[in-house]
């Protein structure tokens, strides 16, 4: 698929001659280590009895354009849909530019396709992981050729399609073919996800996949069985092929698991591959057909280097892939109209680009131009996403029986990796990469004990944070005690929850005061607009100096008027920010990547007085429950200038008073108290 690079002028000759090529910037006595593990598993590798093969091309299996009749369950027919791995190329078709890249569409992960799937389709995907290879091979044939397997998969049989009938037979009407498009569109996903993740099943390279239903009345049908069935493009050596696939990609992760560090251990993976093959041109030129063209499109040719079939781009990124799935790195197989390569995760928690069939090319020294290198990083004059051949699609492609669905690949790092001859320390939050624009934020906000991840060790930097977890923020900077705190001021904050205190504590301390209901709403998202007024609020209340910004937000007009003194405050203290548009959008979720950011501005902005516990408001007297009116004999409570009696001596409008008379409501009304306190009545 990838045709060799040639060198472009002089110039570019002369660049290339002058560059250091597998320089491992290792010190005398580690570079002679490394080399030795190098050859030992190359010897390794060569050692390794290579599968005999039937030479004669694969008569190609019938294809299939759309769904089909074949055997009967009822008198509804099987619905099948082929796929076929090849279309995730088109042999030196045109390239069409595109601006937006998918490599900008996942943050991080495992860069695995399985999680990226929905419920439904992570069903079907484990449902096709558990066929075992020996009932591929020996299930019977279908209509089409196929080796047929038919399985009953909960959460999948059962699915009801709505129709009529019509002719003696059913019919889906539009829900039930918009239900039938849901389903065959989740076992497409499923097969073209498994394909991307685990490259050692050669079985499910061509397949065709559905389901058989039964009717259960005029006006439904259920499905009964998920349907796949396997072209088989070895010939029915796929077990053995697979067996001796992992044989070896074992011998080289075994070589690479002794290397002191993850650069080394994937650069062992790379230099491997690169020096135990040679690049197929035939096969990239359609020169040869049959099975010799099979198998260079698979991992196996790169991995086995004893015998006559040499890898294209599949072979060498599918085989590197396996390798690093035995070591536990984290890899990825990303792919273009013309090209497959690889994504790896590094030990710095970002993506790189990794490209081995660009790197094999026929130089006696190991290249590295296209090792860990970044989706920016310039290479034989152009950034390595621009590269025509580099420029990643949807590996989902639909037809007129499925949904559209984008499968994406993971987010690499714009510039290229940076060794430094030992590992990187690990990450504090494995979902918070050192690439991520609040990377520095979330570390500060942790070191300080601002804001902690979640009971896996995740930080979920995208995730929500709830008006309850914004407090505790402000209690954790302001390291205020707030177990006194006991008072009850809110309807929906019962005492026994974790933030009863805190909540109690920041309403008394008048940062944040709940709606005009008498609810705090402590579990629901805290907005933008609402975080700057609680920051507004600890600023003024620690004697922080404020200002408003003369600046406005291009979305003004979307900032509710008890908000905006306190936005453009905290816009001139550089805790927020507009977006591209200038935008503020006040009514959007805070994020917590967002609420660990603006909390370390806003000690940088404060100064020592963020530590500062702000005084609480005085504490205001309770008034008491009002007492049923006492009887003409009942002890009653009067001073000697009021004109009322109050039932209760502790009153809040007696608590000023040095003489206080006491006797029953007949001797006040006698002492001219008319009329009772309508404060404690």
């Amino acid at each position: 698929m990838k045709k060799k690079r040639v060198l472009a002028g002089f110039i570019a000759f002369l660049l290339l001659a002058l560059m250091p090529m597998g320089a491992l910037a290792l010190e005398g006595g580690e570079e002679a280590r490394y080399e030795a593990c190098l050859q030992q598993t190359l010897r390794q590798l060569e050692a390794m009895p290579a599968l005999e093969f039937s030479e004669n091309p694969i008569e190609e299996a019938p294809r299939v354009d759309g769904p089909f009749a074949s055997a009967q369950e009822g008198d509804m027919p099987d619905v099948e849909e082929e796929i076929s791995m090849e279309q995730f190329f088109q042999e030196d078709g045109a390239q069409e530019a595109v601006s937006e890249q998918l490599f900008n569409a996942i943050q991080d992960g495992d860069g695995t396709m399985y999680s990226q799937l929905t419920q439904r389709q992570k069903i079907c995907y484990n449902a096709l992981v558990n066929v075992p290879v020996s009932q591929v091979l020996t299930a019977s044939k279908g209509p089409n050729g196929y080796r047929q397997v038919k399985l009953s998969v909960t959460g999948v049989k059962g699915i009801t399609f709505s129709g009529y009938v019509s002719g003696g037979s059913f019919k889906l009407d539009s829900a039930g073919a918009a239900a039938q498009k849901s389903l065959m569109t989740d076992l497409r996903a499923a097969i073209v996800s498994l394909y991307s993740d685990r490259p050692d099943m050669v079985w499910i390279r061509t397949m065709s996949y559905g389901y058989s239903s039964t009717r259960v009345s005029s006006t439904k049908a259920q499905v009964t069985t998920v349907n796949f069935s396997f072209a088989l493009d070895f010939g029915g050596i796929e077990g053995q092929m697979h067996e001796t696939m992992m044989e070896a990609a074992d011998i080289i992760a075994r070589g690479a698991a002794s290397q002191p560090d993850q650069y080394r251990k994937v650069r062992l993976v790379h230099d491997v591959l690169v020096k135990a093959n040679t690049y197929n041109h035939a096969a990239a030129d359609n020169a040869i057909s049959g099975l010799p063209y099979e198998m260079s499109h698979c991992a196996y040719s790169a991995l086995i280097p004893g015998d006559s079939y040499e890898p294209v781009c599949d072979g060498y990124s599918e085989a590197f892939k396996l390798v690093c799935d035995r070591l536990k790195i984290y890899c990825a197989v990303p792919v273009s109209e013309t090209h497959m390569w690889n994504n790896v995760k590094m030990d710095d928690g970002l993506w790189y680009n990794v490209d081995v069939t660009w790197d094999d090319d026929d130089r006696d020294e190991i290249c590295t131009d296209y090792f860990l290198i970044g989706s920016q990083t310039v290479v034989d004059g152009q950034a390595f996403s621009r590269q025509p051949s580099h420029v990643e699609k949807n590996p989902f492609t639909p037809n007129t029986a499925t949904n559209n669905l984008t499968l994406r690949f993971p987010t690499k790092r714009a510039t290229a990796y940076q060794y430094l001859g030992h590992d990187y320390p690990p990450l504090r939050f494995p979902d918070v990469g050192r690439g991520a624009w609040y990377y520095e934020y979330v570390e500060d906000a942790a070191e300080k004990g601002l804001i902690k991840g979640d009971s896996s060790g995740s930080f979920r930097p995208t995730a929500s944070i709830t008006r309850a977890e914004f407090v505790q923020v402000v209690v954790n900077m302001v390291k205020v005690d707030t177990s006194g705190y006991t008072n009850s001021y809110f309807t929906d904050v019962p005492a026994s929850k974790w933030y009863a205190k805190p909540i109690a504590w920041i309403k008394e301390a008048g940062i944040m005061s709940g709606d005009a209901g008498g609810t705090f709403r402590p579990e629901a998202p805290i907005t933008r607009q609402e975080m700057c007024l609680v920051l507004y609020n600890l600023a003024k209340r620690q004697g922080v100096s404020t200002s408003t910004s003369s600046g406005r937000f291009a979305d003004d007009g979307k900032i509710s008027s008890w908000a905006k003194e306190a936005v453009y405050a905290c816009k001139e203290l550089g805790l927020v920010k507009g977006d591209d548009k200038n935008c503020f959008a006040p009514g959007d979720k805070t994020e917590r990547c967002a609420a660990a950011t603006v909390f370390v501005r806003y000690q940088d902005a404060a100064g020592d007085a963020s530590g500062i516990i702000p005084a609480p408001l005085p504490t205001p007297t309770p008034v008491p429950t009002p007492s049923p009116k006492p009887g003409i004999d009942g002890t009653v409570y009067w001073v000697p200038n009021g004109s009322v009696y109050h039932s209760t001596r502790s009153c809040a409008s007696l608590h000023n008073s040095s003489t206080i008379y006491s006797g029953t409501v007949a001797n006040a009304q006698a002492a001219g108290k008319k009329n009772p306190c309508k404060v404690c009545h």
